[in-house]
This record gives structure tokens, C-alpha cells and sequence, in this order.
């Protein structure tokens, strides 16, 4: 048993998505993990995710809410 935080959820979806390219559907996500042999708990978090397609890792990680939103950069005037 492990302790879960933001950093350890990030690092676990990083190695169980490591090598998938972007960007990917939802299926894609989870047939990659599935093919991977992710655990119980990284599965049943892509299974959680809304239908979509995703640009990066980071963006799967804000969908699951294990990091915050970015911010949009704000224009020059």
C-alpha cells in the first residue's frame, strides 16, 4: 500500500501512459493502460474520464482533477 497525493498520481499515470502518442481518446488512453497492466486505481481513473481527446499528459491529469487548470497567459497589448 502506498500513500496517494497529486505527485504520486502524476508520476503513476506518467509511467502507466508512458510512450502512448498524443494526441489520444479516452479509449486510447484506457486500452494503453490496459495493455501496460496498470493497477486497479489508475484504470478505474481513465474509466472516469469524459469522452474526449486529450493533448498531453497534463491534460489527462487536470481531467482527473490531480492537478490544477492552466492558466491561460495573458496577451501583450
Amino acid at each position: 500500500m502506498y500513500r496517494r497525493t497529486q505527485r504520486t498520481d502524476v508520476v503513476r499515470l506518467g509511467h502507466v501512459l508512458a510512450g502512448l502518442t498524443y494526441p489520444a481518446a479516452k479509449w486510447q488512453l484506457v486500452a494503453h493502460a490496459d495493455h501496460y497492466g496498470a493497477d486497479a486505481v489508475s484504470r478505474a481513473q481513465l474509466w472516469s474520464l469524459p469522452p474526449g481527446t486529450y493533448g498531453d499528459l497534463a491534460a489527462v491529469c487536470q481531467a482527473l482533477g490531480v492537478l490544477p487548470a492552466r492558466r491561460p497567459v495573458p496577451q501583450a497589448r
